[in-house]
């Protein structure tokens, strides 16, 4: 085992540098800084040939940001960068993007790129004078299509009057006002000529306001801002000065295209990234760079702004052929009668189920809202209700206790969902009312259950309670209960069977309590009689009336019966007794 992983391990440091030394790399040098639409396109174009390439190429960038810094000490500071990252990993092949790059690596090449094969692209009126002496070196000319720009203004503005051409004053924009002058000689003599050069974009702003009908304002080179603003994205600058004139604008780069500019005749930048990348992949594949042609010419497209062309008023009809129109809405595609009938049928049909679907979701809420008002007004009358009201499950547990709960049980803080009702009764009734959870979960309904009720502080209350179960889809799930706190009524009845006991004994007290008086009496009376004493009719009379009191009380005596009997009969206060007595 431990030899087999030797021997893999041993395999994959053998493989691993083959493979790192087939990978080739291209460094892709821009001479601007990648928030321009133009270095953006040509890292498109790079990227769709080279990512396409069945060989591993690592591409890699960098920026030299030169529209915003181009003093020597700042060169310096890029070569040293350079030599750092590049010494111990130099490229195999390198891209350069516009001029500002080709001239940084014609002067620091020697120091940190020697020998390594260059393609350029991008780069404004190409001179072979800028790469004499030096080998190596291939590349794709940019160039300005002014010649076919002036074409396209004449086309679609026959009535111009004066032509207002707007320039930078830089290496470019000398460079590309000289190949304007070369081809001035399509503008009509009858066209005026006026020059916008060296100002501040605010500046170009505030004087195009005065152009208009019968103006055209031609955007040449125009990056670099004299009041110290090195670099105006190109994305706004067309739309900038387009939004402060009623005059229609056209540019000779793309990246003038935007809100407001109409067109011109273009070399696209991702078509210069294209190109630049074929050449440098050639190159990797063991071409030699200088067998490889300078490219000079390289197709031009016409390119127009269809929102500009609605804004001022141009149809499509008057542009030269193989223009291409950006922006434009979708075609107006003719439908057939039939299709829209069924398409309105269909729709009708939709809605109508929209409606009926809305319909039917606002019943529901309607109903939604009538169960939760009901359950608000049905949640508040078991809230506030005196007698407790309890839900179980049908493992006998308690899913709800009404407050009042408390206030029978004698507690200080309610109980906790899920305990049993069972824990709260005494040991000799639980088994009794157990059964009468069975037969209620079994769809009986129980009245009138008595059953005592621990308290918290040990003592108990007597409960009369009413259970029934409770239904959902037709299936029992539990038991709900109505339980009421009778103890004070059996209180009271326990003290009115008592009173009643003492009055029965008196009653059957004052009974033998006159026979016992009776026979006294009639001794001493028949002693009177048969004595005939001086006293003896004084004697009689007091007979008569002790009698007369013992009458009375036998009278009272029945009287007592009577009470008694109807205490039994609608009271039945003495059952208890009744049962001793049996």
């Amino acid at each position: 085992m431990r030899g087999w992983l030797v021997s893999l391990l041993l395999l994959m440091l053998i493989l691993s540098p083959a493979a790192s030394a087939d990978e080739k790399m291209v460094l892709v040098l821009h001479s601007y800084h990648p928030e321009m639409v133009w270095v953006t396109d040509i890292s498109a174009g790079i990227g769709e040939v080279l990512g396409a390439s069945t060989d591993p190429i690592q591409i890699r960038t960098e920026y030299m940001d030169t529209k915003r810094y181009e003093s020597p000490a700042y060169l310096d500071q890029l070569a040293a960068m350079y030599r750092y990252k590049y010494h111990d990993d130099p490229p195999d092949c390198i891209i350069v993007a516009d001029d500002a790059g080709l001239r940084f690596l014609l002067d620091y090449r020697e120091e940190l790129f020697p020998g390594i094969p260059i393609v350029f692209c991008g780069i404004n009126h190409y001179d072979p004078l800028l790469i004499e002496g030096h080998s190596g070196i291939t590349g794709v000319v940019e160039g300005v299509n002014i010649h076919d720009t002036l074409l396209l203004i004449r086309t679609l503005h026959p009535e111009m009057k004066r032509l207002v051409v707007i320039n930078e004053e830089s290496i470019t924009g000398s460079q590309t006002l000289k190949t304007f002058h070369e081809v001035r000689s399509l503008i009509p003599g009858s066209v005026a000529v006026e020059y916008i050069e060296g100002e501040s974009i605010p500046g170009i702003g505030d004087r195009v306001g005065s152009y208009g009908e019968g103006d055209v304002i031609l955007l040449l080179a125009l990056t670099n801002d004299p009041d110290g603003l090195a670099f105006i994205p190109h994305d706004r600058v067309g739309s900038y000065i387009a939004a402060r004139t009623e005059a229609p604008v056209y540019g000779i780069f793309e990246y003038y295209l935007g809100d407001g500019v109409i067109g011109g005749v273009f070399f696209t930048g991702r078509d210069q990234g294209r190109i630049a990348a074929d050449l440098a992949r050639q190159i990797l594949d063991g071409a030699h760079p200088d067998d490889l042609p300078i490219i000079e010419e390289v197709e031009t497209k016409g390119i127009v702004d269809h929102r500009a062309l609605v804004a001022h008023r141009i149809a499509p009809e008057q542009l030269p052929p193989g223009t291409a129109i950006i922006n434009r809405p979708p075609p107006i595609v003719e439908i057939p009668m039939y299709i829209l009938i069924i398409l309105l049928i269909g729709g009708v049909f939709l809605v109508t189920i929209v409606l009926m679907k809305e319909a039917e979701l606002q019943k529901q809420r309607g109903m939604e809202a009538e169960l939760r008002e009901r359950e608000e007004l049905y949640r508040g009358i078991t809230e506030r209700s005196f007698d407790p009201i309890v839900t179980i499950d049908p493992d006998r547990r308690v899913t709800y206790l009404s407050p009042s709960f408390q206030r029978v049980a004698g507690m200080t803080v309610p109980p906790a969902a899920g305990i049993l009702l069972l824990e709260f009764i005494p040991d000799d009734d639980r088994e009794r009312v157990s059964r009468a959870f069975d037969a209620i979960l079994l769809g009986e309904k129980i009245e009138a259950l008595t059953f005592p009720l621990l308290r918290e502080d040990g003592t108990k209350a007597i409960i009369e309670a009413t259970f029934f179960p409770m239904y959902k889809g037709g299936e029992i799930i539990g038991i709900q209960g109505l339980l009421r706190d009778i103890t004070e009524r059996m209180e009271l009845i326990s003290q009115q069977k008592e009173a009643f006991r003492q009055i029965e004994e008196n009653i059957t007290q004052l009974a033998i309590l006159g026979d016992h008086i009776r026979n006294p009496l009639q001794v001493i009376e028949g002693y009177t009689i048969l004595g005939n004493g001086e006293y003896a009719e004084e004697i009689s009379d007091q007979v008569r009336r002790i009698n007369d009191i013992v009458s009375r009380l036998d009278q009272g005596w029945i009287e007592s019966e009577n009470v008694r009997g109807f205490l039994k009969r609608h009271y039945a206060i003495d059952s208890d007794h009744e049962d001793e007595k049996h």
